[in-house]
C-alpha cells in the first residue's frame, strides 16, 4: 500500500504539521499520539519521552504495546538528555517541539520524522486516517492565565498544600492527578512572562 499523506515542515526543520488522505489536519497533541502508537506498533515495549504537558493519551497508547512513557520538564533541553541518558527510547518530543530519533540523532528533526512515517504506514499497510481513527479520544485543554510575579510562588504552594501527595507530580509545575491516572491538572508558571499555562486532559468515554 502507498502512504499517502501531507506534511508541512517549519523553517527550523523541527515541527511539522500533517494532513491525511482525506484532508484532515493532524498537528499538537494529536500529532504527538499518532507517532507515539505508529512508533510503539513497530517496537513495542519501547520507551517514549513526551514533555510533562502532553496529554494523558500517551500512556493510554503504551499501555496497548506493553510501552513505557517518560515525562520530563517542559522545555526541549531536558527531552533530548532525557533520550539519550534512558535505554530503548524509540521517540522522544511533542507536535509542539518537534520529534527525536535516538536511533539517528539526538536533536528534532521533521525530514527524518516523514521518511519515519513513509516506512511506518508502508509497512502496516494502513492509512494515516485509519491508523488516527483508532487512537483513544482524549480531551485536552490549554489556556494561559495572567499571573503576576509576586503570587506565582504561593500559588503552586498553595496547589501543592491543599493537594493529597499522591495525586501530586511534581515534574514542572504543579500537576494534580484525577481519579483516572490518564486525568489531570497542570499549573505551569511561566519562566519569563508574569502567567501561568493551566493544562488539562480527560479521557472521553465512547459507547
Amino acid at each position: 500500500m502507498r502512504a499517502t499523506f501531507g506534511a508541512q515542515v517549519s523553517a527550523n526543520g523541527e515541527q511539522l504539521i500533517l494532513v491525511d488522505e482525506m484532508g484532515t489536519s493532524i498537528r499538537g497533541e494529536s500529532l504527538t499520539a499518532l507517532m507515539t502508537h505508529l512508533m510503539l506498533t513497530c517496537h513495542p515495549r519501547g520507551t517514549v519521552v513526551v514533555p510533562v504537558q502532553a496529554s494523558g493519551a500517551i500512556e493510554a497508547i503504551a499501555r496497548r504495546h506493553d510501552g513505557h512513557v517518560i515525562r520530563t520538564k517542559a522545555n526541549p533541553t531536558a527531552l533530548m538528555q532525557a533520550c539519550q541518558a534512558n535505554p530503548n527510547v524509540v521517540l522522544g518530543g511533542s507536535g509542539e517541539m518537534g520529534f527525536i530519533f535516538p536511533e539517528l540523532h539526538p536533536g528534532f528533526d521533521a525530514m527524518f520524522c516523514i521518511a519515519k512515517l513513509i516506512e511506518m504506514l508502508t509497512l502496516q499497510a494502513r492509512s494515516l486516517g485509519q491508523i488516527w481513527a483508532d487512537l483513544p479520544r482524549v480531551a485536552h485543554r490549554n489556556q494561559t492565565l495572567r499571573c503576576p510575579w509576586s503570587v506565582k510562588g504561593a500559588l503552586m504552594r498553595h496547589l501543592v498544600e491543599v493537594t493529597p501527595s499522591e495525586r501530586l507530580e511534581l515534574i514542572d509545575g504543579v500537576k494534580i492527578l484525577g481519579d483516572n491516572p490518564d486525568d489531570w491538572i497542570l499549573v505551569l508558571p511561566d519562566a519569563g512572562e508574569p502567567w501561568c499555562i493551566c493544562l488539562s486532559t480527560a479521557k472521553i468515554a465512547t459507547g
